[in-house]
């Protein structure tokens, strides 16, 4: 059982939209089990209509993965295609999202909103695996269960 939040990092392939979308959804649905960061392989700025879309102010841009590689990270889930993972993420525990429906450029609302959908459905399938573990593991003081 996890006594402490696990610390994920959402990477993207692109400039970091996606990631941080996963970030802000992480925290807002799974803060009592995921300690959420963002990053992107090609950091960049990011559209205001992004914080919007999830009631938070405009985002400011994720840090490149370079500068967050060494980092002791519990899961990095790499955001989709657009990268020979296995060259950046070598040594580090990741899970590959396939983001069917969240597209690499997300320019206009329906994209914005697909892809909302798409990263909190990998969110809460994130946040039931710890709930199932903290099940097996039994009762813990640190949740109150």
């Amino acid at each position: 059982m996890y006594k402490r939040r696990a610390r994920i990092l959402f990477l993207d392939p692109g400039d970091g939209h996606r990631a941080w979308l996963a970030r802000v959804l992480a925290k807002q649905l799974a803060a009592d089990w995921i300690d959420p960061a963002a990053a992107a392989l090609a950091p960049g700025p990011l559209d205001p209509g992004v914080g919007l879309l999830l009631g938070e102010p405009g985002p400011a841009p994720v840090p490149a993965w370079s500068g967050l590689a060494g980092k002791d990270w519990d899961l990095v889930v790499a955001l989709g295609e657009g990268a020979d993972w296995d060259v950046h993420l070598a040594g580090v525990r990741y899970k590959l999202w396939q983001l069917e429906g969240c597209p690499f450029s997300l320019d206009g609302e329906g994209a914005l909103e697909s892809c909302r959908e798409v990263l909190q459905a990998g969110v809460l399938g994130l946040l039931g695996g710890f709930r199932m573990k903290s099940r097996e593991d039994g009762p813990s003081e640190d949740r109150g269960e």
